[in-house]
């Protein structure tokens, strides 16, 4: 599990006399981001034979994350020597927040033959709160398979250490940005 969160306050004071606001302004802004990450993983293998064998791994992803934003801002600048939003004629707030949830299971299953063949399969579906509820799941698959070719030819190691060859083809899947 993980999680990762900053807070961000900020000030601008724009002094009055300046060619971009004359009479000058002061804004505040406090920012939050928080992010929360859990991870389950299970897996199981077994050898069939001697020569076969498979390694099966599912998981669950759990992930939300949070932002939020206010701030006031002011102006005109009634006196240079007090730089506050205190300071100012005018002031202005907002808020801003927004959340996103999101959880994927997804599975692996990996063929193995002789330790020099295998094929993988892959499987992971998504549910995200940024997608309308009727349709808020995406899957995407991937397939891959490799050969290393100097074991399964006995190649000598003073010709060619190691050689493999891997193909793969997969898609991926990605919700939208939620903005409220």
């Amino acid at each position: 599990m993980g999680l990762n969160t900053y807070t961000e306050n900020r000030k601008n004071v724009l002094r009055p006399g300046g060619t971009f606001q004359p009479l000058g302004s002061v804004s505040t802004q406090s920012l939050t981001n928080t992010e929360v990450d859990f991870t389950f993983l299970a897996t199981a293998q077994h050898d069939f034979t001697e020569k076969f064998n498979a390694k099966l791994l599912v998981g669950f992803n759990p992930n939300e994350r949070t932002y939020s934003e206010t701030g006031i801002g002011g102006s005109p600048v009634i006196d240079a020597n007090v730089l506050n939003i205190t300071g100012t004629l005018t002031q202005s707030a907002y808020e801003y927040q927004r959340k996103r949830r999101l959880y994927g299971i997804f599975s692996e299953l990996t063929l193995g033959y002789n330790n020099y063949a295998f094929l993988t399969a892959s499987v992971r579906n998504d549910h995200s709160s940024t997608l309308p509820k009727a349709n808020n799941s995406y899957l995407y698959p991937a397939i891959s398979g490799s050969f290393i070719f100097t074991d399964a030819f006995s190649i000598p190691k003073n010709i060619l250490n190691f050689g493999k060859i891997r193909a793969n083809y997969a898609t991926v899947g990605k919700d939208r940005i939620l903005i409220k």
